[in-house]
């Protein structure tokens, strides 16, 4: 358990050496951080060189720590310079795979269901075509839903982070039980 922890501080040290190395490379280099006033009057603070050693202290581990108990110390150590090397682009490749897969999931979990288009302006429903197997279920919408529905789905494609895609869900599958109640004896 202790040799984890000594782990972690490598890596993190590593990760911290490799946002330094990754500003020897950049042009500006050592940007002192500063604090100014914004439009509105509220303090920002600017963490110049600061960014880099943060986001490489958190790349590092992030990059070696999967495999944590199964590397030799010398690939723990390259694996989180790198990572530190690489800093945001890394977390921000991260957080896109996520992202990737929730809404890859969300897309299986939405094609569960056969959407028909109900009302007065809609096409007539087929009920004996709108039965379907136990995999996948039949919701009817109308227009406004439908329209409502498509834009949820583009939104999603759209999506820039988990918490947002998980919203998008969250209301497409309100809409499909709603709609899933009004589908009766289908």
């Amino acid at each position: 358990m202790e040799e984890i922890w000594i782990r972690l501080i490598v890596s993190i040290g590593c990760g911290i050496l490799g946002g330094i190395a990754n500003l020897l490379n950049n042009e500006e280099s050592f940007v002192m951080p500063r604090i100014f006033k914004d439009s509105n009057g509220n303090s920002r603070l600017l963490p110049g060189f600061l960014k880099e050693l943060i986001l490489g202290a958190i790349a590092g581990p992030l990059l070696a720590f999967p495999m944590n108990e199964t590397l030799p110390w010398f690939n723990l150590i390259t694996m989180s310079l790198i990572g530190g090397m690489g800093g945001s682009s890394i977390l921000t490749a991260l957080a896109s795979r996520q992202l990737n897969r929730l809404k890859a999931e969300i897309e299986i979990e939405m094609n569960c269901f056969d959407v028909i288009l109900d009302g007065p302006d809609s096409f007539p429903v087929n009920t004996a075509n709108a039965k379907r197997s136990n995999e996948r279920q039949c919701v009817l919408f109308t227009r406004k839903e439908m329209e409502e529905y498509s834009q949820l789905q583009e939104s999603l494609g759209n999506a820039s982070s988990t918490v947002e895609a998980r919203s998008y869900r969250n209301q497409m599958k309100k809409m499909m039980n709603n709609a899933k109640n009004r589908v009766g004896g289908i």
